[in-house]
């Protein structure tokens, strides 16, 4: 079995979680890029969180890594603007390395950034790698809703609803979603917003799917508003009532086949002791109707083992900027990742996108 051999770059919250589960895998790392000075020089190992040391340096330099390593994937997690990530992945794709991102941005990007889209499929065909967006939205809501529509002889609406805890993120995080900030302020921060809402990429990359033509969007961003003080023991953080502890994303798609698509998000933060779990609903309105609900959902646990587990398919995936359902549905992989390699090469019913 031929070993992964993998660059992490951004070690975050998110960045650091996936070296475990990489690791069980069977992902050999060979190179760690994070501009955090904290991080600069450490070991990988330590920073994230493993009873040993891998030998890694954590270096500030991306260019001289990207240089001087061979690797097969690069894990990068980031910023979710395809615009502000575009530097970065181009780096990775000039030094002939696959690229997997968390970024939302990038799960269907051709609407909202036509320009950086088509520059960054251009950048990866010419280098003959490939460039995909895995996470939570994956596996839960363009691979759910796909399925769920299959069951369906006529569609009208698909409704999703997500809500996600704030309590675990980091304090720069935090200040991203405006936690803490007056309303306004925030309403103010996100006029000049760049990125689609997180569900819009999904619910677009659903209606590809689907055979569906959008011919309206509609993006909203509202911050979340504190009823009393809250407490945040992680980052010794006070938010006072009438402050935001969080941000709901609300987005709406009108269809040429007449067939609406819509999603609300609510990233807060949840006083101590109450219910800190994510959790999903999804309505297909229809023949016949469908509910699901998912409740208790370990969102950042499923995002990091669902990028894992897509780590075959982006090394395997045809050249260029793949949206996440031109991709196979997503799978468990019981064994080490690099086993999975010629079976996906061989066409064994994993992947229709190949080089």
């Amino acid at each position: 079995m031929r070993k992964i051999k993998a660059i992490a770059y951004g070690l975050g919250n998110l960045g650091r979680g996936l070296i475990r589960p990489a690791l069980e895998k069977g992902v050999e790392f060979v190179g760690a890029i994070d501009i955090n000075p904290d991080l600069i020089g450490r070991d990988l190992g330590a920073v994230a969180g493993l009873q040993r040391d891998l030998g890694i340096a954590i270096s500030g330099d991306a260019a001289q890594v990207l240089a001087e390593t061979s690797a097969d994937v690069v894990l990068m997690n980031l910023s979710s603007g395809a615009r502000q990530i575009h530097p970065q992945v181009r780096d990775c794709l000039r030094a002939g390395i696959n690229v997997i991102t968390s970024s939302n941005d990038l799960v269907y990007p051709w609407t909202h950034a036509p320009e950086i889209s088509a520059l960054i499929d251009t950048q990866a065909r010419k280098h003959d790698v490939s460039v995909v967006s895995s996470g939570a939205t994956d596996a839960l809501v363009v691979n759910m809703l796909s399925t769920l529509a299959g069951a369906c002889h006529q569609l009208k609406t698909i409704e999703v609803g997500a809500r996600v805890s704030l309590n675990e993120v980091s304090a720069k995080e935090l200040l991203s979603f405006g936690v803490g900030c007056a309303p306004e302020t925030v309403s103010q921060m996100l006029s000049g917003f760049g990125e689609a809402p997180l569900l819009r990429t999904a619910l677009e990359s659903v209606a590809r799917d689907l055979g569906l033509t959008p011919t309206r969007f509609e993006n909203i961003f509202d911050p979340v508003v504190a009823k009393r003080d809250m407490y945040v023991p992680k980052h010794d953080l006070h938010v006072k009532a009438g402050t935001a502890k969080g941000l709901e994303s609300r987005v709406f798609i009108e269809t040429q086949e007449g067939i609406s698509l819509s999603g609300t998000v609510r990233h807060e933060l949840f006083p101590k002791g109450k219910h800190e779990a994510g959790g999903l609903a999804v309505n297909l309105k229809g023949q016949p109707d469908i509910s699901v609900v998912l409740d208790d959902l370990e969102v950042r646990d499923m995002a990091r083992f669902q990028i894992i587990n897509r780590i075959p398919d982006v090394i395997s995936a045809a050249p260029g900027l793949i949206s996440t359902e031109q991709l196979c549905r997503p799978k468990y992989r019981a064994r080490g990742l690099g086993s999975y390699l010629s079976e996906i090469s061989a066409g064994k019913g994993i992947c229709e996108i190949m080089h």
